[in-house]
């Protein structure tokens, strides 16, 4: 939507019309544009999901100036339910460097980390080197009604690896941010989810969901050997039990032109 000169943020839903008997694929009878104000969501994938238990999903919707929005249906009209400029989270950790806002490009992912019967959001925040934006991980658990606050110590894993000097591949004063999305699974065999991504720091990370890293983690190695831990990665992440032997297993794509790397 252009309005002014100004790109806003908006969501498009395309909506199938409810009826007794539908065919199996039936087709979106009408769309609906949800304006949110602000930049526009660039890169940053929604996700929907039930919070309350009422039978009825929300949309969680991230945008490219660091908001994050939770947009539900009142009966008669979609409407915000709860909207955080989530730099204000990121900065309550005390970077060393505090920006004023972050971005988002990456998909949120939702999940009961610690199976205690309550959705949590997990958002990687800051971008690309270049953005300059403090980032990480952070996760946000939902209180009812209607308000959601971080979860356990996030955000992570606050490393200034990357950002300053020629190509962004030295330290610029503030923690670096994650491009990819996160992936969760039981990699540990606890019974509870991890959550895992690959960093632009070089390291492939793995954390509880309290935000302590998991034993063994992260994976990265350094120069001068030449395999995808060596770079910054924007790839996101996979878990799953590859070889059937009751073990998840991460998969990612790596930046160094080598064969991808699985662990």
């Amino acid at each position: 939507m252009h309005q002014a000169n100004r790109l806003w943020a908006s969501i498009l839903l395309l909506v199938t019309l409810l009826g007794a008997t539908l065919p199996t694929s039936a087709a979106p009878q009408s769309p609906t544009v949800i304006t949110l104000g602000g930049p526009r969501i660039m890169r940053a994938t929604p996700a929907a999901a039930d919070f309350n238990g009422d039978g009825f999903k929300e949309l969680i919707v991230p945008t490219d100036d660091g908001r994050l929005f939770v947009i539900g249906w009142n009966g008669s009209a979609w409407v915000v339910l709860w909207s955080r400029s989530v730099v204000l989270d990121i900065n309550a950790a005390n970077p060393p460097n505090p920006t004023p806002d972050t971005r988002i490009t990456s998909a949120v992912a939702v999940a009961d980390l610690d199976l205690d019967g309550k959705l949590e959001i997990v958002l990687p925040t800051g971008g690309l080197p270049q953005d300059g934006k403090n980032g990480g991980m952070l996760v946000y658990g939902y209180n009812a009604p209607w308000s959601f606050s971080i979860k356990g110590n996030w955000p992570q894993p606050k490393l200034d690896e990357v950002g300053g000097g020629s190509g962004f591949g030295s330290p610029d004063g503030k923690w670096d941010g994650i491009f990819s999305t996160a992936a969760v699974g039981d990699i540990d065999g606890d019974g509870d989810l991890e959550i895992v991504w690959e960093g632009e720091d070089r390291r492939i990370h793995a954390y509880h969901h309290d935000g302590s890293v998991v034993n063994g983690w992260p994976l990265y190695r350094w120069p001068p050997h030449l395999d995808p831990l060596t770079r910054g990665g924007i790839s996101s992440p996979a878990i799953g039990d590859l070889d059937g032997d009751g073990v998840h297993d991460v998969i990612v794509g790596g930046t160094t032109a080598v064969h991808p790397f699985a662990d």
